[in-house]
């Protein structure tokens, strides 16, 4: 829970500099004529991008860290593996990374949304 807020604050501040950067770009839309949809659309999409590589990254870097940490534990302790039987990582994986990824763009989406909310007067 707290990861997800801190998530979530990261992405509002980094979709708020990005409106501050594009406030000359997005008051020339307004002028002539751009939804306020049409110039929010592009801030949610930066979001979800966000997101999706935020959870994306760390699982496709968590998956062989794991595969390669159970065959370390079990090289070093054979007697663990006559005790513990360890999931495959393919098991875990399988099931953690689209749950991560949605999460991930949910939370991109959660913060776009606030900030564009927050900081974006269209």
């Amino acid at each position: 829970l707290v990861l997800g807020m801190i998530s979530v604050m990261i992405i509002m501040n980094t979709i708020r500099i990005s409106v501050v950067n594009r406030r000359v770009e997005i008051n020339i839309m307004k002028y002539v004529g751009a939804t306020d949809w049409f110039i929010r659309w592009p801030f949610i999409i930066e979001g979800v991008l966000i997101g999706l590589l935020g959870a994306l990254i760390p699982m496709l870097i968590a998956w062989p860290a794991y595969a390669k940490s159970i065959s370390m534990i079990y090289d070093f302790f054979p007697v663990i593996q006559n005790m513990v039987t360890f999931r495959d990582s393919s098991e875990i994986f399988s099931i953690l990374l689209p749950f991560s990824i949605t999460f991930g763009i949910l939370l991109g989406v959660i913060g776009s949304v606030t900030s564009i909310r927050k900081h974006l007067k269209v």
